[in-house]
Formats: C-alpha cells, sequence, structure tokens
C-alpha cells in the first residue's frame, strides 16, 4: 500500500486483472500490518461491486460534527437512474426521482440527527445510514472533592450516583444507557473538569437494586464501558453462553448497542463475611495449589471449586492460586487477555460465588490468591479504544496521545497492548484495581504476571535489555507491593520475573525488616523434568535451585515448581521422551507414575516455599497444546 501525505494508506487495482476473472459482484478483504504475520489487522470486508450500486459520497464519515447552524452536504451516486428518499431520525424530509446523482443540503436542528437515504431502481433496493451530531455546549465545572474515576455510589441515597471519566484531549462525553433509551441527550452530556481532563455528571432517579445498564459515548464516535467497572455485557455474543448454574440472573445484553456494556447496580447490602481475621501461613510454610477455573472442574464455576476443598485440603496445601477471573475477551481462556481489570469475569460465576469459595477456604485455614496480569491489555480495553489508530475499534495501535498503552512495547515479551508503567495514569489504574480486590474480596495474595514487562528502557528485540536488571521497573514495583501492603499488611506479593538474581532480591529484600519481602517464582521445571525423565548428560538434572539458598535469596523467596500453566506436563514428557536401560523404561506408565512420586520427594521436603500445577499429583499427563 502506499501511504498518502494525510497518514492514510491506498492500494488501486482492477479487479478483472487483479483477481484475473469476470463478473465479479463482490469484494472481500482485510489489511494487515507490516510482513503480514500477527494480530495487527482489520476486520474483514466485503464491498458490493457491479450491478445495481449505491454510493454516498458525501458526507464521507459515518458519523459528523458540525457547528452549530452548519448546513450539512449529502450526495450520493447510483449506478442506474434511482428513485430516493431521505428520512431524519425516522421521518421523511426529502425525495427525489428517476435520478442517478442525488444532492440536498440540510441544516440541522437538533443535537442529534439520524439519516437513512433509501435508493431504488425498481428492482434492488439500497439503504444507507449516516448521522451528523452538533458540537454540544459542555459545560466546564471542577470536580467535586472526593470523587473518584469510575462509579460513585452515593452513601446516603442509593438512587443516585455520580460518574468520572478521565479522559484527557476529548472535547465531550454523552452517557447513554437504559435510563435514557440509549439515546444522545444534552440532559445527560458530561460536565468537564479541564484542570484534571475529566467528565463526570451525577445521575439520578435510579433504582436500587436493579441492573441499569450504560456506556460513556465519546464524542459521538467511541461507545466504551467504565473502564473502573466490576460487571460488564460482552458485545460480541459471548455471554450468551454462560448458563444459568453458572452465573443466575444474568443481564441480557441490550439490543442495538456495540461493544461492552458497564452493569450499575445500587442499594446491595454487604457480603456476609463468616471469616474475618484469616491469617495465611507463614512464607516459607506455603504449599500453592495453581488452577484454572475452566480445567479444575468441568462446570468451570467458583462453586464447583468450592465442592472440591474436601479433597485440596486433604492434599496438604494451604493456599490455592487463581488463574486470572478479572474480565478477559471471550470465554474459554487462560485468563491472561485481559480487557477489564476491575471486572470479574462471569463465565466462572458471579461475585458472591468467588467470596463464598474464599469464606470457605479461610475457614479450612487455605489463603486465596489472585494471578493479575498488569503487563497489558486487549484491544477490548476502554483505555486503549479511547486512544488508537482507527477511532476506537479493538485493532489499531495506541497513538501518541494515550496515558496508558505504549504505541510500541518497550520489551521483548509483550502480547496485546503494553502498558507504560512509568505513566501516573497507569500507575493510577493499576492501584485503584488492586485495592479494589484485596478489599473487596478479602483475597491473600496476588502473583503479577510478566513483571520483566514492566520496564520502559528496552526494544522490543533487545532481549539482554529485557533481562537485564531495569531500575525503573524495580523502582515501580516496589510501589506497587507498598499499595497491597497499605491494604493489607499481611498480604503475599509474588511476581513471575524468572530474571537474574541481582534484580530479584531488591524485590525478595524490600521491607524485609517489616517482616515483608515479595515472592519470586523459582522454575525448576527443567531440571525435575530431566531426573523424573532418567537423563543427567552434563548435570541438567541437578535440581539443587530449588532450594532458595542455592537459588541466591537471602530468605526464603522463592517459590519453587516442578510445573506451572505454562510448563509441557512432566508426565507427558515422561511417557513420550523417556530414557530407558534394558528392561527398565521411564515411558512405562507405573515406572513414570513412581519417579513421580520421587520427585515429589525431592521437593516437599526441601524447606521453603512450593506450589503444585493442578492435577499434578496425580501424574498429569495431557500435553500443555
Amino acid at each position: 500500500m502506499t501511504r498518502n501525505a494525510d497518514g492514510s494508506f491506498s492500494y488501486t487495482f482492477t479487479p478483472s486483472t487483479f483477481y484475473n476473472t469476470s463478473n465479479i459482484d463482490r469484494i472481500g478483504m482485510l489489511v494487515k500490518a507490516k510482513d503480514g504475520t500477527g494480530d495487527k489487522k482489520t476486520q474483514d470486508y466485503v464491498t458490493e461491486v457491479g450491478g445495481y450500486q449505491v454510493t454516498l459520497t458525501s458526507p464521507v464519515s459515518e458519523v459528523t460534527i458540525l457547528d452549530p447552524g452548519t448546513t450539512l452536504n449529502i450526495t450520493a451516486v447510483a449506478s442506474f437512474a434511482s428513485d430516493f428518499s431521505l428520512s431524519l431520525n425516522g421521518s421523511t424530509i426529502d425525495e427525489q426521482f428517476n435520478t442517478s446523482q442525488y444532492t440536498f443540503n440540510y441544516t440541522p436542528q437538533t443535537a442529534s440527527n439520524n439519516f437513512t437515504l433509501t435508493a431504488t431502481d425498481g428492482n434492488e433496493i439500497k439503504t444507507l445510514a449516516f448521522s451528523a451530531y452538533q458540537l454540544p455546549q459542555v459545560e466546564l465545572a471542577p470536580l467535586p472533592t472526593g470523587l473518584q474515576d469510575g462509579i460513585n455510589i452515593n452513601p446516603t441515597d442509593p438512587t443516585k450516583v455520580t460518574l468520572v471519566l478521565y479522559a484527557p484531549g476529548k472535547e465531550f462525553v454523552h452517557i447513554i444507557g437504559d435510563f435514557n433509551d440509549w439515546t444522545v441527550s444534552d440532559s445527560f452530556l458530561m460536565k468537564k473538569d479541564a484542570a484534571q481532563d475529566r467528565f463526570w455528571l451525577e445521575i439520578s432517579n435510579l433504582t436500587p437494586q436493579f441492573n441499569h445498564l450504560f456506556q460513556y459515548l465519546v464524542e459521538y464516535t467511541i461507545n466504551i464501558a467504565d473502564p473502573y467497572a466490576t460487571l460488564v455485557l460482552d458485545g460480541y455474543g459471548n455471554d450468551d453462553f454462560i448458563g444459568t448454574e453458572v452465573y443466575p440472573d444474568l443481564p441480557v445484553y441490550p439490543e442495538g448497542q456495540t461493544e461492552a456494556v458497564t452493569v450499575l447496580r445500587t442499594g446491595d447490602a454487604p457480603y456476609p463475611w463468616q471469616v474475618t481475621d484469616f491469617v495465611p501461613e507463614p512464607k516459607e510454610k506455603l504449599v500453592i495449589y495453581e488452577l484454572l477455573v475452566r480445567d479444575f472442574d468441568e462446570r468451570h464455576s467458583f462453586a464447583a471449586v468450592e465442592e472440591r476443598l474436601d479433597y485440596l485440603e486433604s492434599l496438604g496445601v494451604n493456599a490455592i492460586e487463581l488463574m486470572p477471573v478479572n474480565e478477559f475477551d471471550g470465554n474459554e481462556s487462560w485468563g491472561y487477555n485481559p480487557s477489564f481489570h476491575m471486572a470479574l469475569d462471569k463465565y466462572y460465576g458471579n461475585a458472591d460465588a468467588l467470596k463464598s469459595l474464599i469464606d470457605a477456604c479461610h475457614a479450612r485455614g487455605i489463603a486465596v490468591l489472585l494471578d493479575v496480569v498488569y503487563n497489558h491489555g486487549t484491544g477490548q480495553h476502554p483505555y486503549y479504544r479511547l486512544w488508537n489508530s482507527c477511532n476506537g475499534c479493538t485493532g489499531g495501535q495506541a497513538t501518541a496521545e494515550n496515558p496508558f498503552f505504549n504505541t510500541t512495547a518497550t520489551h521483548t515479551y509483550s502480547v496485546f497492548n503494553d502498558f507504560n508503567h512509568q505513566s501516573q495514569a497507569t500507575r493510577d489504574y493499576v492501584n485503584r484495581t488492586v485495592q479494589y480486590w484485596i478489599e473487596e474480596f478479602h483475597i491473600d495474595g496476588m502473583r503479577w504476571d510478566l513483571t520483566k514487562g514492566f520496564t520502559q528502557n528496552c526494544d522490543p528485540s533487545d532481549y539482554n535489555c529485557t533481562n537485564g536488571p531495569q531500575p525503573d521497573r524495580i523502582e515501580v514495583l516496589k510501589q506497587y507491593a507498598d499499595t497491597q501492603w497499605n491494604s493489607d499488611s499481611d498480604f503475599l506479593v509474588i511476581f513471575e520475573h524468572l530474571g537474574e538474581i541481582a534484580e530479584e532480591s531488591q524485590w525478595a529484600n524490600y521491607r524485609i525488616d517489616e517482616g515483608k519481602g515479595i515472592l519470586l517464582w523459582n522454575k525448576q521445571t527443567g531440571p525435575y523434568n530431566e531426573a523424573t525423565m532418567g537423563y543427567h548428560d552434563g548435570g541438567k538434572s541437578n535440581f539443587g535451585g530449588v532450594s532458595w539458598k542455592v537459588k541466591g535469596f537471602d530468605q526464603p523467596s522463592g517459590i519453587s515448581y516442578m510445573e506451572s500453566h505454562d510448563e509441557e506436563r512432566l508426565m507427558y514428557k515422561n511417557l513420550n521422551f523417556g530414557n530407558s536401560s534394558g528392561n527398565y523404561s521411564a515411558k512405562s506408565l507405573s515406572t513414570a507414575l513412581k519417579r513421580m512420586q520421587a520427585a515429589g520427594a525431592f521437593f516437599f521436603t526441601v524447606p521453603g516455599p512450593k506450589m503444585l500445577w493442578q492435577f499434578g499429583e496425580l501424574g498429569y499427563d495431557y500435553s500443555i497444546d
């Protein structure tokens, strides 16, 4: 494609030559970035060509924003003489007959103007829809004190909330929802605090204990759910596959809307916690069971996990670590594709079901840890969509104006869209959402995914830089640890860094004189699996690194594991790649299981925190793939 002076790209071709065929009436296409690999691509677009066609030539955009009193020029071209009819908000305002060139000028009288242009040649009918909005007069007003970004419920009046949206560089924002029939109205035009780059508005006449639904409509073109929503409805139909046995009374996605929708409730009673004084086991005594709710039980629910606590307790574990449970794209996922960091993903159940699981664990002396993903967000993330190259789509690329996401990743392990953790906006967002999970759900710890990505110092292709110590991520991750300990002084802070001891030890020893310190994942999959398979060439089955002393820590800071969600299963490799000598073979099922038992004896007995991947205790032999 050719780069044009206005920043767009174009490619010109003759269809019959390009496709080497004739009688073409439809062309399907998508556009990919760079060399055509990866996920940087548009949606599929299908264009009708040949036959009877009608094209809107003005306005060129689906949405046009006009100054009050400005005339909108509407023109269209038909391939044959046609009869045209133009309607505005459902009422006909112009008709023209037997012409292939349609033109009409209209000066909008209202803020919201939705047009439909219909044309027919007597046989076929073509319909074109577009909108024109008047530039609204935004009221400038300071943000009332005590409010924070997102939904602020009135503590004395459950019929009122104040909504706050941080949106630097944006000119105006409307609120659309079930309380105004999803229509654009100046009554729901948010006020602007220009000094704080925030829009805000109090909403009244809400019904307590009712599922109200809303979105922010930013400059008429981008509709987003609240970035701090605690429950969102999916705009892609995934909610339809969540049964009532998992999520009773799930609200229905509103017809006619697109993208995620915020669920707003007021007046609910707080959850009646039964255990309010739980303290997890000391770090050095932790035995963690990592599980994916989706796969741990076929019912894929928090309630199903709670029903299995007898089994988990019988294993001797004193903590369970749930792979990410915040809202992620789709339903079937490991959860490392987060779209809303403060919303609970509905595929596993509702908030009360998770709280019930945590309460039941605490009653048994079992801590609950959450896997959290703050390295990146998907294209559905509201803060990504507000500032990207495709004006609110879920693809494209973050623009330089985005206060949360880097235009390109600043490390070598990037997936999706990379957060800039040196931005105060990102830090505020992370701290706020982290506090919510601790205080609302009484969780006992967090495992931070891919902490190597928290630097701004590296090039996407420079592995040495990413893997080496980086002062900026050491500093910001200590700040995030402080946030967690401010909410719960006994909180277990865990990083998946898998890096150099020179960097990891700085976190391990952070505030250690106060009895704190950060825990680090200590991967020992390679040497243990070599041992279970029966190989030791070059000392590769030396699993001495399971010891925090051998690892190089000053105290028991390494959470050692033989398996995790990221590693090929030990038993799978035993059975497929095990060594043999004479009649003795590690590929034999009974022998492989005995070797796993032996590995356990040389694993759990070593002092320090340990982690067990789900079903590892059963010799789980399904491949990671």
